[in-house]
């Protein structure tokens, strides 16, 4: 006797759902993704709270520094050993910055080269201005600074921008920058490559001959 056919039982929704997603692919790409974007977004956040490790200052071209030739920005700062400084004030001499952080490792042949040379170029019409970029720089820094370039008990005259005025005037792009403003208050040469002991005395020699 021949038996009426079974009837097969429907399957219920939920399980027809659980395997149209078994047979998806894994979201590999999403997956990636995700995780770029979380190092981004981690690489972003060690750089805006430890700018230090940066060993460039912020981009202060913006600002519009002034340019080779030109009369440069009258302004006043003070000297780490109290000395105020008024760059006007220095009008007939050559006036030379230096800039320089006291963590900047590859500042210190730059400093080195000043320690020797300042007191025979001050004779000969240049004040110096050695100025730290970084804004949490003090006293006791600068102090570790020299001991650890060997210079201390040097006579460099020291200075810090707090708020990094004045290099954003005279268009700073770099630690280890030369800048100098000629007796007629212009700037005279700015160059963010490291100077040996003879290039820099070439410069200074052709700033000092100048008229």
């Amino acid at each position: 006797m021949a038996h009426p056919p079974q009837a097969r039982m429907p399957t219920p929704r939920s399980t027809r759902q659980a395997r149209r997603k078994a047979r998806q692919p894994f979201p590999l790409g999403r997956v990636v993704a995700g995780i770029v974007l979380g190092l981004g977004l981690v690489a972003l956040a060690v750089f805006v709270i430890f700018p230090k490790h940066v060993t460039q200052p912020p981009n202060m071209s913006s600002s519009g520094p002034v340019a080779v030739g030109q009369p440069a920005p009258d302004f006043s700062l003070t000297l780490v050993d109290g000395t105020p400084f008024r760059l006007s004030e220095h009008r007939g001499r050559v006036v030379v910055f230096y800039t320089m952080a006291g963590w900047c490792a590859s500042c210190i042949p730059g400093t080195r080269t000043w320690a020797q040379l300042y007191p025979e170029y001050h004779q000969r019409g240049i004040d110096l201005v050695m100025l730290s970029v970084e804004p949490t720089e003090t006293p006791q820094t600068l102090a570790a600074f020299e001991q650890q370039a060997g210079i201390s008990g040097s006579t460099l005259p020291w200075a810090i921008d707090r708020n990094l005025q004045i290099a954003r005037l005279l268009g700073v792009q770099s630690l280890d920058q030369t800048i100098i403003i000629d007796r007629q208050g212009r700037l005279a040469y700015s160059s963010p490559a490291p100077l040996n002991a003879g290039q820099l005395r070439q410069v200074l020699d052709q700033v000092l001959g100048g008229k």
